[in-house]
C-alpha cells in the first residue's frame, strides 16, 4: 500500500546540483563546508566520474584521472545550495588564501574563469567578508551526494 504525503518528511535526502564554473558567469556564494574534499575522477561519458581502481570502467578505456576537489556552497545568483567541483590547481590557490584559518565555512567567494572557454583555468577570490557559522544552513555529507549522483551504492557493514 502506498503512502502519500503534501509534504516531504524531516529528514528527506534531496539532490544538490555538482556543479562547475560556467565560461560566462562568476559563481558568488558563501562556503559551507568546513573544509575542501576531493578524489580522483576521469572525464568519462561527458562528465566527472569517480575513479574505481581496479575494475574501472574509465582506467580500462585509458581514459587518465584528475584530482577535483568539492566544496557545499550557498550560492547568490541564482540562490541555491550548490556542490561545487574545483581543479586541483584552484583548490590549491584556495587552499593557499585560506592557510591558517581553521575553518572554510562562512567564508564569501567568487570562482570564474579567466577567459569565455569551458576548460579555461580557475580563478578564485575571497571576500573580506565572513558569515558566522550559525547563521548559515548545515553542511553537506559531499560523499554521500556524489555518491548519490554518480550512483555508486556503498557497501553495507555487517
Amino acid at each position: 500500500m502506498l503512502t502519500w504525503s503534501s509534504v516531504p518528511p524531516n529528514g528527506t535526502p534531496h539532490t544538490i546540483p555538482l556543479v562547475r564554473v560556467p565560461p560566462h558567469t562568476a559563481i558568488t556564494g558563501t562556503i559551507l563546508s568546513d573544509q575542501m574534499i576531493g578524489t580522483w575522477v576521469h572525464f568519462y561519458g561527458g562528465r566527472s566520474y569517480p575513479c574505481r581502481g581496479e575494475n574501472c570502467p574509465a582506467c580500462e578505456d585509458d581514459i587518465g584521472s584528475r584530482w577535483k576537489a568539492y566544496l557545499h556552497i550557498l550560492q547568490d545568483e541564482p540562490p541555491r545550495q550548490i556542490i561545487l567541483e574545483i581543479t586541483e590547481h584552484t583548490a590549491r590557490a584556495l587552499a593557499d588564501q585560506t592557510d591558517g584559518l581553521p575553518s572554510l565555512r562562512g567564508i564569501r567567494v567568487r570562482f570564474s574563469r579567466r577567459h569565455p572557454r569551458r576548460n579555461a583555468p580557475v580563478d578564485v577570490r575571497l571576500s573580506n567578508t565572513h558569515l558566522p557559522a550559525d547563521s548559515l544552513p548545515p553542511s553537506l555529507d559531499i560523499p554521500s551526494h556524489l555518491e548519490r549522483i554518480w550512483g555508486i551504492k556503498r557497501k553495507r557493514s555487517s
